[in-house]
């Protein structure tokens, strides 16, 4: 009896890096490819591949392989500034806002950094 298939929701543990690959198609042609690699392990997360062989796409496969490697990164940011202020933010209607604007400042510019190397990581501007 086979169960059904375990899902977590949690990414794969550790640093992930774009990495320069190949694949051997069917007619024996050696086509350029991008994996996704964890730093710490080796492990392969996965591994994207051009549409078509010209310049263009392979352009395209490795920026979508840096945002695919930098998508852990990105969503703990997003987690860490969605979860940041949620007392202050998320507290009931009648409640008075109370956060200093020079401590919220402080925290974005610091989270800030973070957000700006995660795309630089991902090989965006």
């Amino acid at each position: 009896m086979s169960g059904a298939p375990i899902m977590s929701t949690d990414p794969t543990p550790g640093s992930w890096i774009r990495v320069a690959t190949f694949q051997t198609i069917d007619d024996g042609t050696v086509l350029p490819t991008w994996g996704v690699q964890i730093v710490e392990t080796g492990q392969w997360v996965g591994k994207v591949h051009p549409v078509g062989h010209n310049p263009e796409c392979q352009a395209e496969a490795r920026a979508n392989a840096g945002l695919f490697a930098a998508s852990k990164s990105m969503a703990e940011l997003l987690t860490e500034a969605v979860e940041a202020w949620a007392g202050q933010f998320d507290g009931p209607e009648d409640q008075d806002l109370s956060i200093a604007g020079a401590d919220l400042i402080d925290w974005f510019s610091e989270w800030r950094l973070s957000a700006r190397a995660a795309l630089r990581d991902a090989g965006l501007p």
